[in-house]
């Protein structure tokens, strides 16, 4: 079983005048493809083969449109086996890694 929760910083949102459902509703679009499910508000399970991959791919391809989707998080952590994964820290530890130029988590960034 693997899980992933995501929390939306509400600050950030309203600060930018989006709901969280203007992205909440592309992933739960692609999960109800994917045999994902959602067991509590924005906390999600799959199960197989392909399960945690198909947990953390609509993030990534959010992320890779707009990188600034991962800034109006507050915690996106998913539990793959008996892992605990940062996918904000993740994430940004990514794009460093490739030379892109990103300040603190609390601020946008610079691509």
């Amino acid at each position: 079983m693997y899980q992933l929760t995501i929390i939306f910083n509400e600050n950030e949102l309203k600060k930018r005048g989006i709901s969280e459902d203007k992205y909440m509703n592309k992933i739960k679009e692609y999960y109800n493809t994917h045999d994902v499910t959602e067991v509590e508000h924005n906390v999600f399970q799959a199960m197989g083969e392909h399960a945690a991959v198909s947990l953390i791919l609509p993030i990534i391809d959010l992320t890779n449109k707009d990188f600034e989707f991962i800034f109006l998080l507050d915690k996106c952590e998913a539990i793959l086996g008996e892992e605990i994964d940062d996918i904000i820290e993740d994430t940004i530890w990514w794009y460093k890694e490739r030379g892109y130029k990103v300040r603190n988590i609390s601020k946008c960034c610079t691509i």
